[in-house]
């Protein structure tokens, strides 16, 4: 029960550290690379999915083949 209540009460925090930083983000500032981050976020991908995705398309065009043959 208590581990329940310390995981709750601690996701609570981090999400309200999270709008805290996205309220003082500078949004004037952000970069290509910040802009791309954000749509594969809203896409829900992440960098383990887009890198798993790349060596998908680099298999099936045989360029790893290619390279490792």
């Amino acid at each position: 029960m208590k581990d329940s209540f310390m995981h709750d009460r601690n996701t609570f925090i981090l999400q309200e550290l999270k709008n805290q930083l996205g309220d003082l983000k500078d949004t004037n500032a952000t970069t290509v690379m910040d802009q791309i981050h954000a749509e594969n976020v809203k896409q829900g991908r992440d960098k383990y999915k887009t890198l798993k995705v790349s060596i998908e398309d680099l298999l099936l065009n045989g360029y790893l083949h290619r390279i490792f043959a």
